[in-house]
């Protein structure tokens, strides 16, 4: 048998190009979630303008579910994003130090409330967009059943990306393990 070579790593070297990747990987999240609600808007953009060319509202009451799926493709992209970042607060930074390394605990103490429009900027644009489909197509619904299963599936569809993107909560996870260790502590 031969011995291989092995290099020497030393701890540091590990936890920087760790950080480095996992800050790589959250940076492509985010540009997907951006190309999300990019296509989000073209796909809007692309139905209305067909739907109201040819008159035709299930055309438009497609986008409903387009967003939906889009929506949560981009909540999807969150949740990583989270837990990576959630990663990083716990297992890099607190080896390397928070005076070294400490963007991710002070995301976690100053994070986006839900009430600000920083928070909704890019988000809105699933449920928004819905609404709007919904209502747009509205003014080109004629009475056939086809017309109203879609109407009453895009309506749901609406209602659902409504709400999942109102109630969605974006804790970092050892703040839902305090929350859990310690009901009723406000967390």
């Amino acid at each position: 048998m031969t011995e291989q070579n092995t290099p020497d790593w030393d701890a540091s070297q590990l936890l920087v190009a760790e950080y480095t990747k996992l800050r790589e990987e959250i940076i492509k999240l985010t540009d997907l979630q951006y190309q999300l609600v990019s296509l989000t808007v073209i796909a809007f953009g692309t139905v209305l303008s067909i739907g109201f060319q040819t008159q035709q509202a299930p055309i438009v009451l497609v986008h409903p579910l387009v967003s939906l799926i889009l929506g949560l493709t981009w909540l999807h992209h969150t949740f990583r994003i989270h837990r990576i970042a959630a990663y990083i607060r716990t297992e890099v930074e607190q080896k390397v130090g928070l005076r070294t390394l400490g963007w991710e605990h002070f995301v976690q103490r100053t994070p986006l409330r839900p009430g600000r429009a920083s928070y909704w900027s890019l988000r809105a644009v699933f449920p928004a967009s819905s609404v709007l489909a919904l209502a747009s197509a509205g003014t080109l619904a004629t009475a056939e059943p086809e017309t109203l299963v879609l109407f009453i599936l895009s309506g749901l569809a609406t209602v659902v990306t409504a709400v999942v993107f109102f109630a969605w909560q974006e804790p970092a996870p050892e703040a839902r393990r305090r929350r859990v260790a310690s009901p009723g502590a406000d967390g």
